[in-house]
């Protein structure tokens, strides 16, 4: 963020050589490394798919990002009302579900979506899209999903002891096929007030390894912050690291590492981008001044496909 203006650049995997891409906010790289997806500062913000080589924008509309698809070919967003895949390529899009959209995941071969559903986080469900027919097909009750190698990690939301305020996710994991679902469990609180009377909203997921034996996932906290919590899959408990004013924790493709945000609530053009081994230790600060940071591939600026 630079003055009252949002921007999204790219570096090195230590910081270095950091480059400005776009005036924009929350840019995603695709896994080819040859697009951009990002949120435009508008007074009514859309949503911006840039290509690389030519520099050229593809105005998306109001619409929030969602996922990429594992080639890069395509790309899921949403608004109140719909969920649509994209071709990144020619822009054209297809409606996959329409209602209440909570999450879009894709599968790691790039022929099915999972994807929330529901009127609210207690009535929705977690549903499985073929993108050959887009015919969907309830999977569990949930809200918001991750598709994995062999697993698809999900919420699953509920009222703590009946009281309204207090909305918290279970997190569990279940093959795409239905069968093997189980709850994950975590060495310390993760609902409720805790014992440092921090409020605590549950479990959510945030991404697996790309040989989904590792995931990560976030305790969420009041105000949007993150207890960042490790596991190896498909076994638990999974383990917190040991961090704090932690607002978001995005695992590299090798499970090897977390790159995590932190700072202080409200003050996110001084936020830090640190990363720390997945096993723990210490961490190391790779961007002061960023926010809202993730992995991604070296960028490809030119049609390199020969």
């Amino acid at each position: 963020m630079t003055g009252d203006e949002w921007s999204t650049w790219f570096a090195e995997a230590d910081g270095s050589n950091p480059r400005l891409v776009a005036k924009g906010v929350d840019g995603t790289l695709s896994p080819d490394g040859r697009r951009l997806v990002y949120g435009g500062t508008t007074a009514q913000p859309h949503l911006f798919v840039r290509d690389l080589a030519s520099g050229e924008d593809r105005d998306l509309g109001r619409m929030f990002f969602s996922a990429w698809s594992p080639d890069g070919s395509r790309l899921t967003i949403w608004d109140k009302t719909r969920l649509l895949v994209v071709d990144a390529k020619s822009g054209e899009s297809r409606e996959v579900a329409r209602g209440t959209i909570f999450s879009s995941s894709f599968s790691r071969d790039g022929e099915a979506i999972i994807f929330g559903k529901g009127s609210s986080p207690t009535k929705a469900g977690i549903f499985v899209a073929r993108l050959s027919d887009h015919r969907s097909t309830r999977l569990a009750d949930g809200w918001l999903a991750r598709w994995g190698k062999s697993w698809i990690a999900f919420s699953r939301a509920r009222y703590l002891n009946d009281d309204r305020y207090w909305l918290v996710s279970d997190l569990y994991l279940i093959r795409p096929d239905g069968t093997g679902l189980h709850p994950l469990t975590v060495e310390g609180e993760t609902v409720g007030h805790g014992t440092d009377d921090f409020p605590r909203f549950g479990l959510v997921p945030n991404e697996f390894s790309a040989d989904g034996t590792r995931l990560a996932a976030c305790v969420a906290l009041e105000l949007g912050g993150c207890e960042p919590v490790l596991f190896t899959v498909s076994n638990g408990p999974g383990r917190k690291l040991d961090i704090e004013q932690v607002f978001s924790a995005r695992l590299a493709p090798d499970g090897r590492s977390v790159l995590f945000e932190s700072g202080v609530l409200d003050d996110e053009e001084h936020h830090t981008l640190s990363v720390i081994p997945f096993e723990g230790g210490t961490p190391r600060i790779v961007i002061r001044n960023a926010a809202r940071g993730c992995w991604a591939p070296a960028p490809r600026t030119k049609d390199d496909t020969a």
